[in-house]
């Protein structure tokens, strides 16, 4: 279809307030999202991020209760508060509710008709937060008359899409239906930003909603829309109601589907009014999938009414497809059997798994659970058969069809081992009696913002998986084996260091004792004088130390340098950082590895082997990467192993530390400190990220580890900076006196070793580089906080937040190496580089003179550091 076949028209009914939205589109011509696209604009709308459906029977809201439901649990605290309002205390708690008298009954049914009307309001106030449609067809269901319920109350409300047949066969067997779609069809016009905003509404007649004068169904002629005894759209019992006689009325866009009258020479196209679909509410006539637009939602409402197969196959269909589906608790049928079992298997994110999931785990795996098992090994050890059995022992169904069966639990279960994220956020189950607003709308907004809506299944979810434990294996050899050298760097350092302050310290011990009598005589005493034998008697050890000290300096020195023992601990720390970068980005799925899978994994695989590429020291054959594209290669590492040495290498995390430690980290962090650690022991660490596990597993733990890392780093170089203070002022006092100059040597020798090993352990590009990362943890917080959850779910966010964070843990990496360059292979990947470039303030920006800058290391060696080219977050 294109934009100028449309027609549009703006209506409104008789009697009722809100004017509505008509879009007239031929049946043969289909609607693509670019046309779709460009009716929203017209009408000043954005695209729905989702659509909201009922999959639920047309059972009235006033009798949606029964013995089996009335007998649950959560019905107790409802059915003795009635009691006690009709002054039946005597009656016991366990009587039968098929016992119950029928005045009893109607209060608890006028009881669940409020709770689940005002559930659904707000499932319509999370859906108008985050820009979700409802959408109704010619077929609807009581979700629709909630809705409508809350509309009248007030409330507001979703955006509502109608989409049907204007000859439909129910509607064309009524005379003034057919009038009403004639009178819509001929006051519209061609759809354009003008029409929308310049036409003038057309007034329809309401009098096929008002019981006083459409009284073609005896039931509607008496009661309206208060009561209703039929249970589903069938023919016979709902002819003549206007439920089935024309399309749900209480819409803001209908899209409207007729069949163009075949007339040769005619200007315009006519509708055909002797047509009629084949079907009585076809939903196959109106070429309309809503699927094609934005994910489909479906809310399911229980209902007591047999035949619910058909609904329990769609609800499981749509877990398995990552479908979202909002399951309404404590109602008939199916939907209180699946949401048992759906709140069961969701225990396994619990804050104490262990207690929650164990009445559903499997006797046998049950006891190979330690505490640090992470979800997915209680997904693993999960029993269908138990969580079939809570499930009957909670609701009994009625109808074999209608109950949930071993086979249905099996399936659910397949499924989110399958997907758990895809699960864990699109499948929500609230509870009407008990749940706040507050809280159910946190879910709901949850389930509409998730990024895992509708999102097709990767084929290569477990290869990603291998592929991903292999690049963690792979920074934890690096960052053992860069810890190894950083040792052995510090060993040769303080051993030069040291051995030249003794060899300084003797050396003008001597000279002080040969020339006491000359400068000092007398001076030190009886100490003096001994310290001067020990030196006559020992002279020859002293003398070969003298001539065995440089020779040891030499040689350590030869290894320092000619070993380079510095720079290839920095090569391997750069490394196991940049190993660390390039995974988040490719779990993450930003650039470069925001193309399809096969491609980002082969792109992932050559860049790591460009990483490690001449690391010294370090046997990195290609098979050991090439292993994590083999489907039958075990994992090497068990993911509880890994957590926790990626949290200790990473985040300093240490298991089961003392309470004095958690009570002195949380007074320092704050209370989430501790939390983060329990994130990151329970996260998949190897699981594509989104937004908020990469807030909970990456930059939460980062912020807590930089922020202790400047308080020590502040702390040790003030006590350095105190002691060279120290130092000098002793130097000074020594340079003043006649008698104690000839210490001056030691003095600088103590300040030399002092300057080395502080320069050393914290560069002095190291704390800005901490403190701009700091800054950078900052700015992305109060993004977070400042915008709704939404935003926060969006691709765009995840993109920024990973590129980022990655940025500025790179940047702090590469202070602590001392500007280690990007490796060679990856330079000219403008994607790498935008990741790796660094945040800069506008002074600073100002102050770069290119896109690159060098600098002249201690060595000689010379150093690339690459610039931004922008600001991601604005300085």
């Amino acid at each position: 279809a294109k934009f100028e076949d449309l027609r549009y028209a703006k209506f409104a009914f008789d009697g009722v307030q809100g004017l509505k939205h008509a879009v007239l589109v031929p049946d043969h011509l289909e609607l693509t999202p670019l046309v779709m696209e460009e009716v929203c604009t017209a009408l000043d709308r954005e695209m729905p991020s989702m659509f909201l459906t009922g999959l639920s029977s047309l059972s009235h809201p006033s009798k949606l209760t029964s013995p089996q439901l009335r007998n649950c649990s959560g019905f107790s605290p409802l059915l003795a508060e009635a009691r006690r309002s009709l002054g039946m205390d005597s009656i016991q708690s366990s009587t039968a509710p098929t016992g119950l008298p029928d005045q009893l009954i109607d209060i608890v049914d006028g009881v669940l008709e409020k709770k689940i009307g005002a559930m659904v309001g707000n499932i319509t106030a999370a859906a108008f937060r985050t820009n979700v449609w409802t959408f109704t067809g010619p077929r609807i269901s009581n979700f629709e008359i909630f809705i409508q319920h809350c509309l009248e109350t007030g409330e507001a409300g979703a955006f509502r899409l109608v989409a049907a047949h204007m000859q439909d066969k129910a509607y064309m067997e009524c005379a003034e239906a057919k009038q009403l779609m004639k009178d819509l069809f001929v006051s519209s016009q061609g759809l354009s930003a003008e029409a929308v905003s310049e036409m003038s509404p057309v007034l329809l007649s309401s009098s096929l909603w008002d019981p006083a004068v459409n009284i073609a169904h005896e039931e509607f002629a008496q009661s309206g829309y208060e009561y209703w005894s039929f249970v589903s759209l069938d023919q016979q019992t709902t002819a003549g109601h206007p439920i089935v006689q024309w399309p749900w009325p209480h819409g803001d866009l209908f899209l409207f589907f007729y069949r163009e009258e075949n007339i040769r020479g005619a200007v315009e196209a006519d509708v055909d009014w002797d047509f009629a679909t084949v079907n009585w509410l076809d939903e196959e006539a109106a070429n309309f999938s809503p699927q094609a637009f934005a994910p489909m939602c479906s809310v399911c409402i229980g209902s007591p009414t047999l035949g619910q197969s058909e609904i329990k196959r769609q609800l499981l269909q749509n877990i398995q497809r990552a479908c979202p589906v909002i399951i309404i608790d404590n109602t008939s049928g199916i939907g209180k059997q699946l949401g048992t079992a759906v709140q069961d298997i969701r225990n396994i994110w619990d804050a104490a798994p262990h207690t929650a999931c164990r009445p559903f785990l499997d006797d046998g795996r049950a006891s190979s659970l330690g505490h640090s098992c992470i979800p997915l090994d209680f997904l693993q050890a999960l029993s269908a058969a138990k969580i079939l059995q809570h499930a009957e022992q909670v609701f009994t169904a009625s109808g074999t069809d209608d109950k949930l069966t071993l086979s249905d639990v099996v399936v659910l279960l397949d499924a989110v081992k399958r997907r758990p994220q895809a699960f864990r956020e699109t499948v929500c189950v609230v509870d009407p009696l008990t749940e706040s607003a507050h809280e159910a709308i946190k879910k709901l907004m949850s389930v509409f913002t998730s990024t895992q809506a509708c999102a097709g299944e990767s084929v290569s979810t477990e290869l990603q998986r291998k592929l991903a434990t292999r690049a963690w294996d792979l920074h934890l050899r690096l960052a053992r084996s860069a810890l190894h050298k950083w040792r052995v760097a510090i060993l040769l350092l303080a051993s030069i260091a040291l051995l030249l302050l003794a060899c300084t310290i003797i050396a003008i011990l001597r000279l002080w004792c040969e020339l006491r009598d000359v400068i000092a005589p007398g001076y030190g005493g009886e100490l003096g004088t001994r310290i001067e034998e020990w030196l006559s008697n020992n002279k020859t050890v002293l003398d070969g130390l003298f001539v065995a000290a440089p020779v040891i300096m030499l040689v350590l020195m030869t290894i320092q340098t000619g070993f380079n023992v510095s720079q290839n601990w920095a090569k391997m720390h750069m490394g196991a950082s940049w190993v660390v970068a390039e995974l988040y980005l490719f779990l993450g799925s930003v650039a470069p590895y925001d193309k399809g899978a096969a491609v980002n994994q082969k792109r992932f695989l050559r860049r790591l082997r460009v990483m490690v590429k001449g690391s010294p020291s370090f046997a990195m054959d290609g098979d050991n990467l090439d292993q994590g594209t083999d489907a039958d290669a075990s994992p090497g590492i068990e993911l509880d192993k890994l957590n926790r040495e990626v949290g200790l290498q990473l985040y300093g995390i240490r298991r089961g530390c003392c309470p004095c430690r958690c009570r002195a980290l949380r007074s320092c962090c704050g209370t989430r400190c501790c939390s983060s650690g329990n994130n990151l022991a329970q996260a998949d660490l190897v699981e594509p990220v989104s937004a908020e596990s990469y807030m909970e597993v990456r930059i939460q733990p980062l912020r807590h580890r930089y922020l202790k890392t400047v308080w020590k780093a502040t702390v040790f170089r003030k006590c350095t900076n105190a002691l060279l203070m120290l130092v000098i002022c002793v130097s000074v006092l020594l340079g003043s006196t006649e008698k104690f100059y000839v210490w001056l040597p030691v003095a600088a020798a103590i300040a030399n070793v002092l300057a080395n090993l502080s320069n050393w352990l914290t560069p002095p590009a190291f704390l800005p580089a901490v403190n701009n990362a700091l800054m950078v943890f900052q700015k992305l917080d109060l993004l977070w906080q400042g915008s709704d959850l939404r935003e926060n779910r969006s691709e765009a966010t995840k993109r920024l937040m990973i590129r980022t964070t990655e940025s500025a843990v790179l940047d702090v990496q590469r202070a602590l190496a001392r500007a280690m360059p990007m490796p060679e292979g990856l330079e000219d990947d403008d994607d790498m580089k935008e990741a790796s470039s660094k945040i800069m303030t506008p002074s600073e920006q100002a102050s770069s003179t290119g896109p690159t800058a060098s600098s002249t290391g201690s060595d000689g060696t010379l150093y690339t550091v690459v610039k931004p080219r922008d600001s991601l977050l604005g300085g």
